[in-house]
């Protein structure tokens, strides 16, 4: 059978149908309810009926050449054109493509396929299906491929027969609503093609027999009996290198062994696969000691035999061994793989793509990059869609494009790249370059974790835990927590320790989950130290010092919980000498780090140092520490608008609103609004705002309504609402400032539009009731009463019974909030 040529084909045929690369397009010509026939593989030609199914979707149809079609022809081989024999006419579109004793011309050697297919041809049919598959032919709808291997094998044709029953497996993978007829149809034309003495059919006719038993005891017995089959029907070469990949694919890898001793065999028979894929193991250390010495004899001699990946593959060992150790690479090394990549090869562009990015032996050039791996994504490169997607997320090389980062990632997690579908979880989680979806994160770290990816299992763990995406379900969290510890995630150790520890999902069982968290401790896990540390803590006084040890090794690498747990204790003098001024200053370090906890610690002791003793607190200035140009500055939001303040005001304004509040201490309006003064100067608007309330309404200080006014303002220009509304009241009533219903008017109305501020919308409704500045519009204000009275606001209720002349209700009397 003629196959389209190397150097100009974009997609391999898949082995597969996991690796095809089309599925999404093959359900738009699917009818579940049309059986192919199959009584005898030729069927009743209809010419017309085909010929107008090859002109839809804007393909034209040529009829067959005549004698007199004029060919230029290369002096060598000539094929002779015979009138009406359509082998002939496919022979010379062969010699088109590959330019064999002929110009080479795709699109006259499509046009004569075309022609050839109108009157019938089988071969032409499914060449022209192949070569819209692998993207040579431009088409509105990739799936017309499918139409071409249809035509194709209900003529008979084995190898269509074949394409078309790896179409239909796709359908049945992404498709489950259509599994069972999908998959059913493709086992009979399997069979057909099977019957034609075809061995790929046979191998995936068997491969979907043995994929169906699920019994996993009869695993080496079903190997067993399918083996003499698949070596009567590809050889024993082939035999062992699929029997190997089907034994890699072992879910539960009870067959891991056996995978990798197949491998080998197939290797030691002169496989060019199993030989490439053999000396990646020796590269790498898998499946045995790292023996790069043993990986280059495999790799040279599956380069004898013609493999290119192996080429690829040695010229990328010699490059980062060369880099590692700091010498000179082989000179050939590098014009090996830009020669590949050149060609098309679009394993070496992917390799080399990544030597431009992590500057091996080359320098850094983001652009040539992005540049290689846009070109093997092209051509279906799972990894290079993979790292395009990376490569967009992060603006490495282009501009950050985090949809086209989604689309790739996408692509290449539907066609089983793990990594792509842990980073797809991670978009879908976060919501980048799609909404955000912890439901459908939850499927992608799913479909990892079946492969054993660690990362994965270990986040899908967390989600069952807490029930983010997913019905919390403590054992199953369990469940990945040990899964993704037992492939070496080294994190899922705590994890299972607790849950061992406490019995979170599992039979508890304290000595080994004590067992685990000591092991985690010993791999420098924080949160490992700070649980070892709070049992030490609960079992005495005796073991108070070992905790104190623990929290001080956490705190060393960083852990900010841990560093304000080692102040409390020398704030209390709990397994170590009591300092209460050393663990006052650690509260401060740890709290300008950003610990809520520390920050809450440290106020406490601001409040009231008299009663911990703390002798050292004029030493922290909050005056001095506002002033420092290095203070960091925070954001925070307030009803919507964005206020900048820094840590210090911020500091300032909680204390000063503890002592109105009475949080934790005794109620001080006076001492609160000093507070509040003094981060108000500093800058910060909530503590303008309630300085000028406590000044407007005289509370801890003498009442001053010019001041609370100019505070107001203040405060609004940094965007706090409560202050803008405040000032519009001002300037309504005349409030510390003269009245200016104009201006009243203004603010009342862009807090009504701009942020649905309901009490400014009862005032508004006032002045337009009243005419107050502005026209009279009594239609409006009822309607601006009602909405207010629909958002549940008391005074609006009030407001519009008095302008309705009735009597208000006692219960409405007693919502009333007077402000």
């Amino acid at each position: 059978m003629e196959s389209v040529p190397t150097h100009l084909s974009r997609v391999k045929e898949p082995e597969s149908p996991h690796a095809h690369p089309h599925p999404k397009h093959v359900k738009q010509r699917y009818n579940p309810t049309a059986q192919p026939a199959v009584d005898c593989p030729q069927l009743k030609e209809d010419d017309q009926a085909t010929l107008h199914a090859l002109q839809w979707n804007g393909f034209p149809a040529h009829g067959p050449l005549d004698a007199a079609t004029s060919i230029e022809l290369q002096p060598g081989a000539t094929p002779t054109l015979l009138p009406g024999d359509m082998d002939s006419q496919y022979t010379f579109a062969m010699h088109l493509l590959r330019g064999k004793g002929v110009a080479q011309n795709l699109s006259r050697c499509v046009e004569v396929l075309r022609g050839a297919a109108a009157a019938g041809h089988d071969k032409s049919l499914y060449k022209l299906g192949l070569l819209i598959e692998a993207g040579l032919i431009s088409t509105n709808d990739p799936a017309d491929a499918h139409l071409y291997y249809e035509f194709a094998a209900v003529k008979g044709l084995a190898p269509a027969q074949y394409k078309l029953a790896l179409h239909l497996l796709c359908v049945a993978e992404s498709h489950p609503a259509h599994f069972a007829p999908a998959q059913a149809e493709a086992r009979i034309w399997l069979k057909c093609a099977a019957s034609q003495g075809h061995a790929r059919a046979h191998t995936q006719l068997r491969l979907i027999d043995l994929n169906s038993d699920n019994t996993k005891d009869s695993a080496y017995s079903r190997l067993t009996s399918w083996w003499l089959d698949v070596v009567v029907a590809e050889g024993v070469k082939e035999a062992l290198l699929t029997l190997a990949k089907q034994c890699a694919c072992d879910p539960n890898r009870t067959l891991q062994a056996e995978s990798v001793a197949l491998m080998k065999r197939a290797a030691f028979r002169r496989h060019p696969k199993a030989m490439y894929r053999v000396g990646y193991w020796y590269f790498n250390g898998m499946h045995g000691p790292k023996r790069p010495d043993i990986g280059v004899s495999y790799f040279n001699e599956a380069i004898k035999c013609g493999s290119r990946e192996a080429e690829c593959g040695l010229a990328v060992y010699q490059l980062r061994d060369a880099h590692a150790r700091g010498v000179a690479p082989p000179p050939a090394a590098l014009p090996q793989l830009e020669s590949l990549a050149r060609r098309g090869h679009s394993q070496a562009l992917v390799e080399l793509a990544m030597l431009y990015r992590e500057s091996v032996c080359v320098p850094t050039d983001p652009s040539k990059h992005a540049a290689m791996l846009k070109m093997a994504a092209f051509q279906g490169h799972t990894d290079a869609k993979y790292f395009l997607g990376m490569a967009l997320k992060d603006g490495f090389g282009m501009a950050p494009d985090p949809t086209g980062a989604h689309m790739y990632l996408d692509e290449a997690a539907k066609e089983g790249h793990i990594l792509a579908q842990h980073a797809l979880a991670q978009c879908k989680e976060q919501g980048v370059g799609t909404l955000k979806s912890p439901k459908q994160a939850v499927h992608w770290y799913s479909r990892a974790a079946a492969q054993h990816h660690a990362a994965s299992n270990y986040r899908l763990g967390q989600m069952y835990e807490q029930g983010i995406g997913v019905v919390k379900n403590e054992v199953n969290a369990f469940e990945c927590y040990r899964q993704a510890h037992i492939d070496g995630h080294v994190p899922a150790i705590f994890d299972v320790g607790r849950c061992l520890l406490y019995g979170v999902g599992c039979t508890g069982c304290y000595e080994e989950g004590l067992w685990l968290i000591q092991a985690a401790v010993e791999g420098r896990d924080v949160r490992a130290m700070r649980e070892l540390a709070s049992i030490h803590m609960k079992a005495g006084t005796s073991q108070e010092p070992e905790a104190v040890t623990l929290y001080h090794q956490a705190a060393l690498l960083g852990d900010l919980e841990s560093r304000v747990e080692l102040a409390v204790c020398l704030l209390e003098g709990k397994g170590i000498q009591k300092d209460v001024n050393r663990a006052f200053k650690m509260f401060v370090e740890t709290a300008r780090d950003g610990s809520t906890r520390a920050s809450q610690k440290r106020d406490m002791c601001i409040c009231d140092p008299d009663k911990h003793g703390i002798t050292n607190i004029q030493d922290y200035s909050f005056e001095d520490e506002c002033d420092t140009k290095s203070m960091m500055s925070t954001t925070s939001s307030l009803a919507g608008t964005s206020t900048t303040t820094n840590s210090c005001s911020t500091r300032l304004f909680r204390v000063g609103m503890r002592f109105l509040d009475g949080d934790g201490v005794l109620p001080d309006a006076t001492r609160g609004v000093s507070y509040l003064k003094r981060a108000a100067k500093a800058g910060h608007a909530g503590a303008q705002y309630w300085y000028g309330f406590q000044m407007e309404h005289g509370r801890g200080t003498k009442q001053n309504l010019k001041a609370a006014t100019n505070m107001y303002n203040q405060a609004a220009q940094s965007g706090h609402v409560e202050a803008k509304y405040r000032l519009a009241r001002c300037f309504d009533r005349g409030i510390g400032i003269s009245i200016d219903h104009v201006v009243a008017y203004s603010h009342y109305f862009a807090l009504v539009h701009s942020m649905h501020h309901v009490p400014a919308m009862v005032d508004l409704a006032m002045m337009y009731w009243h005419g107050r500045g502005i026209p009279r519009d009594r239609a409006r204000a009822m309607t601006l009463l009602h909405q207010a009275v629909e958002e549940g606001d008391p005074n609006a209720m009030r407001q519009l019974i008095m302008l309705k002349g009735r009597r208000m209700p006692t219960h409405a009397q007693e919502q009333v909030s007077w402000v």
